[in-house]
């Protein structure tokens, strides 16, 4: 199977993928194709032409020499490389038990809308995992320890703590603080909203506890002095697939140790700079693929969603905060 092509027996149902996006999963809350960008590449695997920063960044003597002659850059292109691999989900549906409960509900929608829904919730997961990593951002350069907690109202200096990483975030890329975004759990960011030192800004001006979830983002942002607030929440269940409903625990894709001050491209390029791009192999498709097989044997029909993407993180565009929340327990929660 190949260019997003069904192979023999397997029926592409494109019926499906516009049932699934009229669905709205709200209550998920993801955020991976926010944060991480899509970027449409021709290749499964392959590589792409790279600016060197210091050729933007360096200040040349401008002025005409007396042969009259003019001074030149003299730099090679840099490149960089991508993978993308086949991920997928199915979801089966009894064609027995379809016929019996067909009045009451359809079980092909139902099992559509799942594929779909967990198809995303593996996205959001490696995307959450690629960029909150203390292996791929480690050392002076790439993390702040945060020393007083956000939750510890009373001494949390989240201005200083972002001024910190912003400055380690300028020297190397070389974006004024205007041009950077932050990335938090929505827990860690009502925690310091209520911080003495957040309070003590905005007490006098406007009602924090009343503010819109928006405002308050917006408010933080220019409180820190950076673009602009990105606050994640998606949940999900931690305990292994065919647990019981009273097994289910709670977890956070993105944890509550961890946020990120970063600098993020949203076009749909990998030559862009930026920390986090999903490079999508498009000739596969451009999201993902809906299609239908048959397992005559057992009377099935299975759904099944599909995708080819990667994930691309380039550490010199971003500063991980770690020790964000005091005590994180199982799920990052």
């Amino acid at each position: 199977m190949s260019g997003g092509q069904a192979a023999s027996g397997v029926t592409l149902r494109q019926d499906l993928m516009s049932l699934v996006e009229e669905i709205q999963f709200e209550d998920l809350n993801l955020t991976a194709d926010t944060i991480a960008v899509p970027a449409p590449v021709a290749e499964v695997t392959g590589y792409w032409p790279v600016l060197p920063r210091e050729v933007r960044m360096k200040v040349p003597d401008t002025r005409r020499q007396a042969d009259g002659s003019f001074n030149r850059d003299q730099w090679d292109w840099n490149s960089d490389s991508y993978l993308t691999y086949e991920y997928g989900f199915e979801e089966p549906v009894d064609m027995t038990s379809q016929e019996v409960n067909e009045r009451f509900i359809n079980q092909e929608a139902i099992a559509a809308s799942l594929a779909w829904q967990k198809l995303l919730l593996g996205r959001e997961s490696r995307v959450a995992t690629a960029l909150m990593n203390t292996t791929t951002f480690t050392g002076a350069t790439n993390t702040v320890a945060v020393a007083e907690e956000w939750d510890d109202a009373a001494n949390a200096v989240a201005w200083a703590n972002i001024d910190a990483a912003a400055i380690i975030l300028r020297g190397k890329t070389g974006y004024a603080k205007r041009s950077m975004s932050l990335i938090i759990t929505d827990d860690n960011l009502d925690y310091v909203m209520r911080s003495t030192n957040v309070i003590a800004n905005i007490k006098y001006t406007r009602d924090i506890e009343t503010m819109p979830r928006e405002g308050k983002r917006r408010w933080f942002a220019e409180y820190l002095g950076i673009k602009e607030v990105l606050e994640t929440s998606a949940i999900y269940d931690t305990s292994k697939l065919g647990g019981t409903f009273s097994a289910t625990t709670a977890g956070k894709f993105w944890s509550n140790e961890y946020g990120m001050l970063c600098i993020l491209d949203r076009s749909p390029s990998m030559m862009q700079t930026g920390v986090i791009k999903q490079p999508v192999f498009s000739q596969y498709a451009q999201d993902y693929v809906m299609e239908s097989y048959e397992e005559p044997a057992q009377r099935k029909l299975i759904i099944r969603a599909r995708e080819y993407r990667g994930i691309k993180v380039n550490a010199d565009y971003g500063v991980l905060l770690t020790n964000m929340k005091t005590t994180v327990g199982t799920g990052g929660i």
